[in-house]
């Protein structure tokens, strides 16, 4: 029982480990090492059947996903959510894939992202860029 114990533990620390080298590697946009940390993150909260900041790690692969410019798997993994921080990655996707009609009327309908929030600050950037471009529409 003790071996099963500390087993899981390790497991366990070590996606909290790989989870802050993930927001460490964004930080110094190292955005394809960061992208496989979280695949390795997902790999061992389904081997063992555990969620560990679900949320977070979403809006991170998210943003992964947009800085390696793979926007389909982008809408794809955001859904029908209506949170902040989705629909802003969702819209810049959509822009980025000539989709600029939907861009807008989900940029219009999202409101501006709170910095104090958000757990991404790359979202206000993202932003940004996306009323700069879509704003005059």
């Amino acid at each position: 029982m003790y071996l099963l114990t500390k087993f899981d533990e390790l497991n366990i620390s070590d996606i909290k480990l790989r989870f802050a080298l993930v927001k460490c590697y964004i930080i110094f946009k190292q955005y394809y090492t960061a992208h496989r940390l979280v695949e390795d993150i997902n790999q061992i909260s389904s081997r063992l059947s555990i969620t560990y900041k679900k949320e977070d790690l979403k809006k991170f692969e998210m943003l992964l996903l947009v800085k390696l410019e793979r926007y389909e798997a982008v809408l794809l993994l955001a859904g029908d959510s209506s949170e902040t921080d989705i629909s802003i990655m969702k819209a810049y996707s959509l822009w980025q894939l000539d989709r600029v009609k939907e861009a807008d009327q989900l940029l219009k309908a999202t409101p501006a992202p709170n910095k104090e929030i958000s757990s991404i600050p790359q979202i206000g950037n993202l932003y940004k860029e996306l009323t700069g471009r879509l704003g005059g529409l």
